[in-house]
């Protein structure tokens, strides 16, 4: 027998399709493995033909020619296939129990080899509603000391030292918490992080607010300080402006008295113009009469 797979889980190949390679029927679909307990491994498939049908039916391991990953297929010569028998099943369903006397928990699936059939190990869920949060554990073959019609029986210390095998929901719980941790813890180095940088950005500006703050003060100091003096200089020039107005409007409103007018002294009054005497041993020529024109002959 051919397979996709070294080892075959139990839960995989129920429900799966099964064809007749000679004549391309379907036979069937698998309810049930065929395993013989005492040797641990699994001996056939038990399936039910027809979909109405309630009649379950065996084939041997020899037949199955390969199984692959949406059907089994067999070689069926004419009618080999024979009613299941009550014995032919799996031990899937039986309870766990220790031999101190606890339920453990029931045996849900197990593992094989598809070329041998040889069973590794079964999985088994923890009784009550912890089957459903504790998730599934390992069983070891060897460990089962008793196996009946319902239960099987294994030591007690070796369902103490069972294997997990698939997280529950709450060791998913633990998973996602311890998740949630990490990712908050994460968030808080991150958050711490940006707050630093974001303080860091913050003192940067305030320092430089506080620079451009100074810078402002001073230059509107000196320009305080020029347009001072500007007005400074602008009210002198009126105050001198404003005086001389002053002075100028008294006296136009205030003109001199007559009385008040100077007197000419009489060494300063105006003589006519005499002709200088000449000096003595001088001689003064007079000056010649003016020409006047003679009239024409």
């Amino acid at each position: 027998m051919s397979s996709q797979e070294g080892t075959l889980k139990y839960s995989d190949l129920i429900n799966r399709l099964i064809l007749d390679l000679r004549t391309a029927e379907e036979l069937g679909r698998v309810d049930d493995l065929w395993t013989a307990p005492e040797e641990q491994k699994v001996v056939g498939i038990v399936y039910k033909s027809g979909f109405l049908s309630g009649q379950r039916k065996s084939l041997p391991l020899g037949q199955l020619q390969s199984i692959g990953p949406d059907a089994i297929m067999v070689s069926v010569e004419g009618e080999t296939s024979e009613e299941a028998k009550p014995g032919e099943s799996s031990l899937v369903g039986h309870e766990v129990w220790t031999d101190g006397g606890s339920h453990i928990g029931k045996i849900s699936d197990f593992l094989f080899d598809a070329q041998s059939g040889i069973i590794s190990h079964y999985l088994f869920v923890a009784a009550g509603w912890s089957g459903i949060t504790d998730g599934t554990y390992l069983l070891e073959t060897s460990a089962i000391t008793t196996s009946g019609k319902r239960r099987v029986i294994v030591p007690e210390a070796t369902a103490k030292s069972s294997t997990l095998y698939s997280e529950g929901i709450r060791q998913r719980l633990g998973s996602a918490l311890d998740q949630a941790k990490e990712r908050g813890q994460n968030l808080s180095e991150q958050i711490k992080e940006r707050t630093a940088a974001l303080s860091e950005q913050a003192r940067g500006l305030v320092d430089q607010a506080k620079e451009r703050s100074q810078s402002l003060g001073d230059q509107l100091k000196e320009r305080t300080a020029a347009l001072g003096e500007q007005a400074k200089g602008l009210v002198d020039q009126a105050k001198e402006r404003g005086q001389t107005f002053v002075e100028s409007a008294q006296e136009r409103l205030n003109p001199p008295h007559p009385s008040e007018e100077a007197t000419v002294p009489p060494s300063e009054a105006i003589v006519p113009e005499q002709q200088a005497l000449p000096a003595p041993g001088e001689t003064r020529v007079a000056p010649a009469p003016p020409h006047e024109p003679q009239p024409p002959l």
